[in-house]
């Protein structure tokens, strides 16, 4: 009777506690999707590693960057910066590099879905959702047909606006990454048995980016950067582990930003792909980078190291909820 009780208060919980937020729920992906965005600037041969971009910080325009850095940057210091400035203007150029910016948009939806954004990834989880990559019909309704172009949806270039991900496909995009260029449908059960004992091993789709290696690994030398002497330098690196990581702070009208952090380890041979995000977490290092980083550390090497130790119960003994405005509603 009393589990009746405890189970009917975390179905009506404000919170709602109950919701598997890693599959059914969508969110802006912020910072973290600056990888994806390089990632379709260089399979269409509109980006390159060497490529530079300038920056001049918060008075940037048409989007505002986060903090000084060096300027120009190329893509690996971008992604060690996060740079908005830079990554807006990557995302025109993409856009701008076909005859129309809807055939432009088309070909960069084309590549998100083929990495599993936009679309079901088919995890053997209930209720899982597709999240969303705004199409050209949707901006064709919004503004008209011929009525805008990349400097109007220019939120995509560092993942806000109309764009939507699920955390499943936050750590799937890790895992292309880590991977260098697949992912496998994510799923709970590798192995079932039927009423009479036998055991079968299930299969999983396989999916393959037509990205070849090289392109993968200058991502993959960005994110180590992050994590190195960038974002989330103080967040998220381990002594003798390299961690590659993405940090996102997502803009949300409802109060605090939310924290997001996407890691895999070891940079070569990667054994875990991880996806953290924190509604309200104030930003990207703050909780989503750090928690990540100690998943890791216990996953990897099996204990969390003394000098991290004050971190792990900074994380564990934070309170969020009695900081957090809630909106009840439909």
């Amino acid at each position: 009777r009393e589990g009746s009780k405890n189970r009917i208060k975390l179905m009506f919980d404000p919170l709602k506690p109950m919701l598997n937020r890693a599959a059914s729920s969508s969110y802006p992906p912020g910072s973290t999707f600056k990888i994806a965005n390089a990632l379709v600037g260089l399979e269409e041969g509109s980006l390159n590693e060497f490529m530079r971009f300038s920056c001049a910080g918060t008075a940037s325009t048409p989007i505002k960057c986060t903090h000084s850095h060096e300027s120009p940057l190329a893509l690996v210091a971008a992604i060690r910066e996060s740079c908005n400035s830079y990554f807006y203007q990557a995302f025109r150029t993409e856009i701008n590099h076909f005859s129309t910016p809807a055939e432009g948009l088309d070909a960069f939806r084309d590549h998100l879905l083929e990495m599993g954004i936009g679309k079901k990834v088919g995890a053997d989880i209930f209720y899982e959702k597709s999240g969303n990559v705004p199409s050209v019909s949707y901006y064709n309704k919004m503004y008209g047909e011929g009525h805008w172009n990349a400097v109007t949806i220019r939120s995509l270039s560092i993942g806000q606006g109309e764009l939507l991900l699920t955390p499943v496909q936050l750590a799937n995009l890790a895992c292309i990454i880590a991977n260098r260029g697949y992912y496998i449908s994510p799923h709970l059960v590798k192995i079932i048995q039927d009423i009479n004992g036998a055991q079968k091993v299930l299969q999983f789709d396989k999916h393959e980016l037509s990205a070849d290696r090289f392109k993968l690994d200058v991502i993959a030398d960005g994110m180590e950067k992050v994590v190195e002497s960038g974002t989330a330098h103080a967040a998220a690196k381990v002594d003798s582990l390299t961690i590659c990581g993405k940090t996102g702070t997502i803009q949300n009208p409802h109060g605090e930003p939310h924290s997001a952090f996407i890691a895999f380890a070891p940079k070569e041979n990667p054994r875990i792909a991880v996806a953290v995000y924190i509604e309200q977490g104030v930003w990207g290092a703050r909780y989503a980078a750090p928690i990540a980083s100690l998943i890791i550390e216990k996953y990897i090497k099996n204990r969390i190291s003394k000098r991290r130790q004050e971190l792990e119960q900074s994380m564990l003994s934070s309170d969020l909820i009695s900081t957090m405005k809630v909106e009840v509603g439909d």
